[in-house]
């Protein structure tokens, strides 16, 4: 089923709740390439988008990334970590501070180890509510004086196939902001509506196009899979 939609005088503004490091990560991203498209050729957009709630009803901020196939997207959250001699944190992250690993055995309570707190696929951008979307992870954490500091992460929250979709322009909103209407297959002949809010006009047809070469490209994947398939079938068959 489709979740209710909120009339516009619900929906609040595109920049609703943005926390300073989550508005550092907004100016960093020009034309859908942010932090996570640095190095990753399969990441063909990202950016903050409103998102319904689902059958709750209401909207959310969230961290959207055109991932290969798939539209995967990310909240922000926060946590208090306890660092270790020396300021270790006790995780890896790579060039976009994206954790790697995490290590075993750290604190607990209020002084949490860094394992309470952060899970491989978590992005941090902010460390005591500074932005680090410009450096790396360690080079801020070497700047914070004391043994408790608060990150500020995105966390995978979900996934949406784009296998058989298709995306429309939805138009402008009164309080700003352009609305994209995407139709996903669920399972057999179900399908499902998400609606989408976008800053303005030209980053709502940059998403369009994006999702569009996405769709575009998970279809051509089903076509190699099928043609395979029946490629190694008909080997099997006697001559």
């Amino acid at each position: 089923n489709t979740p209710r939609m909120e009339s516009e005088a619900e929906v609040p503004p595109l920049s609703y709740s943005l926390s300073p490091p989550s508005e550092a990560l907004h100016r960093a991203t020009e034309w859908g390439c942010g932090v996570l498209s640095i190095g990753r050729s399969w990441v063909r957009y990202e950016g903050w988008l409103m998102k319904e709630a689902g059958l709750a009803g209401g909207w959310h901020m969230r961290y959207f990334f055109v991932n290969g196939s798939r539209l995967d997207y990310f909240k922000e959250e926060t946590g208090k970590v306890q660092l270790g001699s020396g300021g270790h944190l006790g995780c890896s992250v790579d060039h976009s501070n994206m954790v790697t690993s995490v290590e075993r055995g750290g604190g607990t309570g209020q002084k949490a180890g860094v394992e309470r707190v952060l899970q491989e696929g978590d992005v941090v951008i902010g460390v005591n509510g500074e932005p680090v979307v410009h450096e790396t992870l360690h080079e801020a954490i070497g700047k914070v004086a004391g043994q408790t500091i608060t990150l500020t992460f995105l966390r995978p929250k979900g996934k949406i196939m784009l296998a058989g979709a298709s995306v429309t322009v939805g138009g402008g909103r009164k309080q700003g902001g352009y609305t994209l209407q995407l139709s996903t297959n669920d399972s057999g002949s179900r399908r499902s509506r998400h609606t989408l809010i976008c800053a303005d006009e030209r980053s709502c047809y940059g998403w369009v196009s994006s999702i569009k070469e996405a769709i575009a490209a998970a279809a051509m994947e089903t076509i190699k899979t099928t043609i395979s398939q029946a490629l190694q079938l008909q080997a099997l068959q006697p001559a």
